[in-house]
């Protein structure tokens, strides 16, 4: 599990995050990153969060992201709020420098085990880029991340799919994922 300080790169990409403060410093309400997206970096899936209240401020940079199926920009100096429920992209950059975010999800109670999965999540996908197990974009394979996205659930969900279907969806490819050794969390990249 991170500790605040710690840096990770995925090697492919370029993309770093520094973990600010955990869920064990803040006794499970609330992480805090930055994340640094070199030109054309990011892009990730929508997603919704079920209690967790998140926030991006831009440091530097432009980021595009997306509010509730909206594209939009924010510059730096500005803050990008994703009230819980709501569906969202994360910002990525589409400008032609680094883009520097701080990225804030909050809770009103402790969530220790959604918070640490959040965090082991990065750690999950930066080790496997540090192994080369990702695609030449720095990606993993859509398994991985249907796998990962598993073990954030019910916290985070896909818009736009009925939640029994996505647990249907989340089983079978958990299942395949299990079969072909494929696993939200790899001891070698945390000890969570």
């Amino acid at each position: 599990m991170p500790k605040s300080g710690t840096i990770l790169e995925n090697p492919i990409s370029g993309v770093r995050v520094k973990f600010n403060k955990t869920p064990q410093e803040t006794g499970g309400l609330m992480v805090e990153h930055e994340i640094f997206f070199p030109p054309g970096k990011g892009r990730e899936y929508p997603h919704v969060h079920k209690e967790g209240h998140e926030t991006f401020e831009v440091i530097t940079g432009t980021a595009n992201y997306q509010l509730n199926g909206v594209d939009k920009t924010a510059k730096a100096g500005e803050t990008i709020d994703f009230p819980p429920g709501i569906p969202h992209m994360h910002p990525y950059n589409g400008g032609a420098d680094e883009l520097h975010v701080r990225q804030i999800i909050r809770f009103s109670t402790p969530h220790m085990r959604e918070l640490t999965g959040i965090d082991t999540f990065f750690e999950t996908m930066f080790g496997l880029a540090r192994d080369g197990k990702v695609s030449k974009d720095g990606m993993p394979s859509m398994l991985q991340i249907f796998v990962s996205f598993k073990d954030l659930a019910p916290e985070l969900t896909m818009p736009g799919i009925p939640l029994p279907v996505q647990s249907v969806m989340m089983g079978i490819f958990g299942a395949i994922g299990g079969a072909m050794g494929v696993k939200a969390r790899y001891p070698q990249y945390s000890d969570t």
